[in-house]
């Protein structure tokens, strides 16, 4: 029998007689270590990694003693600071006061009022109102008609065009404020929003403030995963073995189990040399009496 034979002979009878790779571990034991193991991480990575070493780490005051309010309160309270001061910057008595600047700008002038303005072909009339009649008016010796007049000049001789003039002088007055105010409210808010904030106990992170409690939380949370993460293999190495448990051929199992397969293991193995030997011999015996016979016949042909 060649090397071969024996080498596939000795696997096949090991593998006939020892259970390799079968997990030995009494029902339920293992769901139950799972269990505590999991306890064991939480307590450890807790007193591992506390909310005071991530304050530390993130230069957060420790501890976190601040008020602190809901989004939406402080929101409110930055909307409330920012109408206060946008109120006293541009307060509601602009408008009257736009209407009283339009209505002196666009004046009816009176007779006998020293007067100027141009006409819609571009010529200016300088004079004395000396007349105004119907849609007609003399300045000094001259006569204009309303129809010659633009829309500025015509404002000051005729009421119901200075009325109009003076609302659209008013309603781009307000169209401008409106646009001032909307800017200077969006320069300040920024402002405000951060002293608010952080007085209240938040912090930016990734331009979102957030409050720096959930902050810590949410650190503190991955810190401790982590750390879990890289405890768990130990921890169950030491839970195991600290329950009678072993690592063995891949797997675990009892220390009986164990020491039962590898008894196992080394009777197949001392079956399997025995056998090499006892066919390592029998091969030998059969070799050296083919060689006497070839000597033999040897003999006699050359006898």
């Amino acid at each position: 029998m060649n090397t071969f034979y024996r080498i596939c002979l000795g696997l096949f009878m090991l593998s006939a007689t020892v259970p390799l790779g079968i997990s030995a571990i009494p029902e339920g034991m293992e769901e139950a270590l799972q269990l505590q193991i999991e306890a064991e991480l939480e307590k450890t990575v807790n007193e591992l990694v506390s909310e005071q070493m991530v304050c530390e780490e993130l230069w957060i005051e420790w501890p976190m003693t601040l008020p602190e309010k809901a989004v939406e309160k402080v929101e409110d309270e930055i909307d409330d600071r920012v109408r206060l001061l946008s109120t006293s910057e541009f307060p509601p008595t602009l408008r009257h006061d736009y209407e009283k600047n339009a209505k002196e700008k666009y004046r009816l002038f009176e007779l006998g009022d020293s007067v100027s303005f141009e006409l819609e072909n571009g010529d200016i009339v300088s004079g004395y109102f000396r007349e105004h009649i119907k849609n007609e008016i003399l300045i000094d010796n001259r006569r204009v008609n309303y129809s010659e007049l633009g829309e500025e000049a015509l404002a000051h001789f005729d009421p119901v065009s200075q009325d109009v003039r003076v609302k659209e002088n008013v309603r781009a007055r307000m169209a401008e404020l409106k646009e001032h105010k909307s800017q200077f409210e969006k320069e300040i808010r920024d402002e405000i929003a951060g002293e608010i904030y952080v007085t209240t106990g938040f912090m930016k992170i990734d331009g979102e403030w957030v409050q720096k409690r959930e902050y810590v939380q949410r650190e503190l949370q991955k810190r401790r995963r982590a750390l879990a993460e890289r405890l768990r293999a130990l921890l169950k190495v030491k839970l195991y073995y600290d329950n009678g448990l072993v690592s063995f051929n891949g797997e675990w199992t009892t220390r009986e189990d164990a020491e039962r397969q590898k008894k196992l293991i080394e009777e197949a193995r001392r079956k399997q040399a025995a056998s090499e030997v006892s066919t390592g011999a029998a091969g030998g015996e059969g070799n050296s009496k083919e060689s006497n016979d070839e000597d033999g016949d040897s003999g006699g042909l050359w006898d």
